[in-house]
């Protein structure tokens, strides 16, 4: 269940280095290095491929050549900016989950990040409660992390929500998610980052483990 309590932290950092090894300029028959086409400003554009395994809108076809990029198709591309790794992670938008090949193309679509991997169809039977937040911003108790993010919910904690009574003072802090900034938060208790809708990520400050 801890895979559940990471979302928004587990993908940073996931870039592709392209390595690629210089072999030169292939020579004309006088032996003379070849020069990069020169590209007119005609506007047509094309989605392409770049060496970092990035997809990368070019204004023609001879401007994606003249940078080594694979033409992929022809318009501009859709997710501009994405990474094309795999590491999935469940999303929801309108109302339906779905699962995205990483987090930049699930945000990119506007669909909010629930659970890293992929989304659940079938969950076993299991008594391990947590409390989650659905679309609507309600909290609720489910039977386990799958369940919840079947039914389109966020995982916040495990064990029950504690509902909307005061919080006490001067428990044990945590650090957790801010569902705002997406980055780690010190809350003074689990009750008042569950009020917040903060997903936990461990307990104790966010301080202690720098």
């Amino acid at each position: 269940m801890q895979r559940f309590f990471s979302v928004h932290v587990v993908i940073a950092g996931m870039l592709i280095a392209g390595l690629m090894v210089a072999v030169g300029e292939p020579a004309s028959a006088q032996g003379v290095l070849q020069r990069k086409p020169v590209c007119t400003e005609q506007q047509d554009p094309v989605c392409a491929r770049t060496r970092r395994k990035v997809l990368a809108t070019y204004p023609n076809e001879c401007y994606a050549q003249r940078d080594r990029a694979r033409v992929i198709s022809k318009g501009t591309c859709p997710n501009v900016g994405c990474v094309m790794v795999w590491t999935p992670v469940c999303a929801r938008k309108g109302g339906k989950n779905a699962t995205y090949s990483n987090v930049c193309l699930a945000e990119k679509d506007s669909a909010v990040v629930i659970a890293p991997g992929q989304c659940p169809e079938i969950c076993a039977a299991l008594n391990d409660p947590i409390c989650a937040v659905d679309d609507a911003g309600k909290r609720g108790n489910y039977h386990s992390a799958c369940e919840a993010v079947k039914a389109g919910a966020r995982v916040l904690h495990p064990r029950d929500c504690r509902g909307d009574r005061p919080c006490a003072q001067g428990g044990r802090g945590v650090c957790a998610i801010d569902p705002q900034t997406k980055k780690p938060r010190s809350y003074p208790t689990l009750c008042d980052a569950e009020q917040a809708n903060a997903t936990l990520f461990y307990e104790g400050s966010c301080r202690d483990r720098r």
